[in-house]
């Protein structure tokens, strides 16, 4: 299904390196958003088709690869396309383009945990080098971070990775998963020790309870349930229609999984209505 696109103007920061190699760091304008594409006006910096950079509304960033770019000598304008289809960066301003119609079509969006914009910092290396390099966290889950860095290591690859937040200290053995020349990695954490992931929870609180109420985050939320609502309703019609033998008491148990999960879904959608005043 493809995305629906949100025709608005929405002010933007890009940074990357340009056509020459220079380091560059700007305002923009994105337009004619969709989910994953969009058009950048008003660019100073040279670049060209298959140059990444990245792209930062807000709090939310993420990593695009130009498609095209025109403008003769500039200023330029360059439509690009996302490198992570699990995040629009731009949910909330699509969503008060479109309007309530509008819902994500991004099957990215099934990770298994919400990623929480930060600043943190990392230090990180490979298992059998002593050689250590630093970068910039920029979101952080349970399961992993993505690290901006000019030098990434490729998919694959183990690191040993040492993360600071403030006076919090934590170690992660970590795998790279994606990489983006002269912009950052992904990472997914393999290990921790229990004093580890304690400190790393601690890290997690108050960055989810500062993101309640985020629009885009709400949704994510509300679409994991309707998912799992789903497959619980497809279940109990295969229960229910099956000719084959089923254990006893099965029915009754999806029953009740089914009410509990459509009451989860009521209760999530109740809580984010606007409160009339009185």
């Amino acid at each position: 299904m493809e995305s629906p696109r949100a025709e608005v103007s929405v002010p933007v920061r890009i940074w990357g390196l340009d056509a020459n190699g220079k380091a560059f760091n700007q305002a923009a304008i994105a337009r004619d958003l969709t989910e994953t594409t969009a058009v950048l006006g008003g660019i100073t910096a040279p670049l060209n088709p298959d140059d990444i950079i990245g792209i930062q509304v807000g709090p939310q960033k993420s990593r695009f690869r130009v498609h095209s770019i025109n403008g003769g000598d500039g200023p330029y304008e360059a439509m690009v396309e996302s490198l992570e289809p699990d995040r629009c960066i731009w949910k909330v301003q699509m969503l008060a383009a479109l309007g309530p119609g509008y819902s994500t079509t991004n099957q990215g969006e099934r990770r298994r945990t919400i990623r929480y914009p930060c600043n943190g910092g990392a230090d990180f290396k490979r298992l059998d080098e002593d050689f250590t390099q630093w970068g910039r966290v920029t979101d952080l889950s349970e399961f992993g971070c993505y690290v901006e860095t000019l030098s990434p290591f490729q998919p694959g690859e183990e690191l040993d990775v040492t993360l600071t937040f403030g006076n919090h200290v934590f170690r992660a053995r970590s795998v790279a998963c994606t990489a983006h020349q002269h912009v950052g990695m992904g990472l997914r954490f393999k290990m921790l020790t229990s004093e580890d992931l304690e400190v790393l929870r601690e890290v997690l609180q108050p960055l989810a309870a500062k993101f309640v109420g985020d629009p885009a985050i709400t949704a994510q939320v509300l679409g994991h349930i309707q998912r799992i609502l789903s497959c619980v309703r497809e279940l109990d019609e295969i229960v229910r229609t099956s000719p084959q033998k089923i254990a006893p008491g099965l029915p009754e148990h999806i029953g009740r999984l089914l009410m509990a999960s459509q009451a989860v879904l009521d209760n999530q959608r109740r809580a984010i209505q606007p409160k009339s005043s009185v």
